[in-house]
């Protein structure tokens, strides 16, 4: 019947409203990570404990772990919701290469966000949304294979990134 919404469209609407509310949530957290430390001033006294600065992010990373477990377990209602439905009606190695790609993206994104979020005020999100389109538009423009090449290049940058978030903290503990 016209106008009649099928349980089935109904519980995929819901996975990937759910999926958007918990990637919006996680995209905050990553943005208030460190940048809310750095603005009450207590980041130089956390540079100040006898612990490298690896150990201090990761702790605090898996402090705010509690506070992501509802966003997660959103994204992963609505990741799962995806491979159920695709990889069971394609089966395909293209297409969980594909959802590999997504979720290196995902994570790269929010690297992006957390490190832009150490240098700028306001605006982090956005810059991460246009740096990870940039790289998506040059994989696109010179890859062969463009969902390997950017599993390849998103874990090497989310690598670099972890580089760079650490020695930012070391330069704004200094400050």
């Amino acid at each position: 019947a016209p106008g009649v919404v099928s349980l089935r469209e109904w519980q995929e609407s819901a996975l990937g409203f759910a999926c958007a509310f918990g990637v919006l949530e996680l995209t905050i957290l990553a943005g208030r990570f460190l940048q809310a430390e750095d603005r009450e001033g207590t980041l130089p006294l956390l540079m100040m404990l006898p612990r490298r600065r690896f150990a201090i992010a990761w702790a605090k990373l898996l402090g705010g772990l509690w506070v992501a477990v509802a966003p997660l377990i959103l994204v992963g209602f609505g990741v799962f919701g995806y491979l159920s439905r695709d990889l069971y009606r394609y089966g395909s190695r293209s297409e969980f290469e594909w959802f590999v790609a997504m979720m290196v993206g995902f994570a790269c994104f929010l690297h992006w966000v957390t490190f832009y979020s150490l240098w700028i005020r306001w605006g982090a999100t956005v810059l991460a949304i246009a740096t990870v389109w940039v790289m998506v538009a040059v994989i696109d423009v010179t890859a062969v294979n463009e969902a390997r090449s950017f599993i390849v290049l998103g874990s090497m940058v989310t690598v670099a990134l972890h580089a760079g978030i650490l020695l930012r903290l070391g330069k704004l503990a200094a400050r």
